[in-house]
């Protein structure tokens, strides 16, 4: 199955058609690679999803995020500073990649998502 934050360009060996979208697709993809938010942009957009996603917990502790920053490029990778790294769910973790490439873009890059709880 093809995700659908991979671009896909159809071209011919034979006649070359497509050869000048698969180069523009791909500078493309090398550009989304070495984006980099602000930690403030960041810190805003889980305001703006704090509400949408599930409550997670586990007897009286809640997960909770704290901020966010972005550590990498190329690859991009996120750090989040969470309260509770161990009540994590598989669906958040997509949901939350989901939520940053409707925000973002992202276009092609893998995003690496870190948890890290505040003492780490």
């Amino acid at each position: 199955m093809i995700s659908e934050y991979i671009p896909v360009v159809y071209m011919s060996a034979k006649t070359g058609k497509g050869v000048e979208d698969a180069l523009l697709a791909a500078k493309s993809v090398y550009s989304n690679l070495g984006m980099r938010i602000t930690t403030s942009r960041l810190n805003s957009f889980i305001k703006e999803i704090k509400n949408s996603y599930p409550k997670m917990t586990k007897g009286r502790k809640m997960f909770k995020i704290y901020y966010a920053t972005q550590a990498e490029v190329y690859p991009p990778a996120i750090v989040f500073t969470v309260n509770c790294p161990e009540l994590l769910r598989k669906s958040f973790f997509n949901f939350l990649e989901r939520k940053l490439r409707e925000k973002f873009g992202f276009l092609g890059a893998p995003i690496r998502l870190i948890f890290k709880g505040r003492d780490e």
